[in-house]
């Protein structure tokens, strides 16, 4: 079966379902624990010990009831091109793709070559889609992850215009649709859910269970979908009562200006943008980080403090 995905973090978790829950429970598997404080004092030992038990004891639950994926690591493809954001009109993915995601690398530590790391990744997504498609075109069955946020949303559309381009006739197409809410029997958590990149490697051979074969009329209406949003070819794509529309750069605008808290309030970017992400709208934290440049050059928002160095969004910033 070939898997694909529409982003790292979503290979990344699929691929670790292979081996979730195979065998004993690592008991020696690590695990990170915050320490708060309770009333400004640091935690006593004890009350450590205790946090430390009851993580163990919910990574055993989880282990124990999730469901392994069957195949191999091998069978995932991670063909996350941001699709949601930038010009689309290629029908090769190259240089215009990678013109829209340099931005995203403008602020980042001088050690770190943007254009180097946008080349080496859509290498990678390139390689991935040649081999998908020949496995493909040999018979094998294909299972797409997708979900309403707009890069796993449009992600959809434009792999099945893929295949209706290239004329390759598939014995078998499945979807699977991420549910909005994912309540965890084993820990009794409810989470919201936003894409596959959150979901946590014990439940997708549970969620695996709701794909449904696509009919090739659906496959060839989305093709469509894909063609009309590439003649659009609109700086953003959001998905709106299930169907993914072409929107202005501004679409998310009020969302920003809106996350500070007061018209005096001084709030470091990251929190900013944490805030805007907490919504579960689907957007990129380097989307609103150029639209936070936008603003400072349009005079909306100051700099109070720029940032350290090698600080990524670390700036002071205040509404004007």
């Amino acid at each position: 079966m070939v898997e694909i995905v529409f982003s790292e973090s979503a290979c990344a978790c699929l691929k670790e379902a292979y081996s979730y829950g195979r065998g004993p429970y690592p008991d020696a598997a690590p695990a990170m624990v915050y320490y708060g404080t309770r009333g400004g004092e640091p935690l006593s030992e004890a009350e450590k010990a205790k946090i430390i038990q009851e993580h163990h004891e919910q990574e055993r639950k989880r282990w124990e009831t999730a469901v392994p994926m069957e195949g191999s690591t091998g069978d995932v493809y991670d063909l996350g091109y941001g699709l949601s954001a930038g010009d689309i009109s290629e029908e090769e993915f190259g240089e215009k793709r990678m013109e829209e995601m340099l931005p995203f690398y403008a602020d980042a530590p001088e050690r770190i070559d943007g254009r180097s790391e946008i080349m080496k990744k859509m290498k990678r997504w390139a390689e991935g889609l040649e081999r998908a498609m020949e496995r493909i075109r040999e018979g094998e069955p294909v299972r797409i992850w997708y979900s309403d946020n707009p890069d796993e949303a449009c992600g959809m559309l434009w792999f099945l215009w893929k295949i209706h381009r290239l004329g390759i006739s598939c014995r078998e197409i499945t979807a699977v649709k991420l549910p909005g809410w994912i309540y965890n029997e084993s820990t009794a958590t409810l989470k919201q859910m936003q894409s596959w990149g959150e979901l946590e490697p014990g439940l997708w051979g549970t969620l695996k269970e709701n794909g449904h074969v696509l009919p090739q009329r659906f496959c060839e209406v989305c093709a469509m979908q894909w063609e009309a949003l590439r003649r659009e070819n609109a700086p953003l794509r959001a998905v709106m009562s299930g169907r993914v529309v072409s929107v202005e750069d501004d679409f998310y605008d009020r969302f920003l200006l809106d996350a500070f808290e007061s018209p005096q309030e001084e709030v470091r970017e990251g929190r900013l943008i944490g805030r805007v992400l907490k919504q579960q709208l689907g957007i990129w934290d380097g989307w609103l980080h150029l639209r936070i440049g936008k603003f400072i050059n349009d005079g909306r928002i100051e700099v109070v403090k720029e940032s350290e160095e090698d600080r990524i969004y670390g700036r002071i910033l205040r509404k004007r």
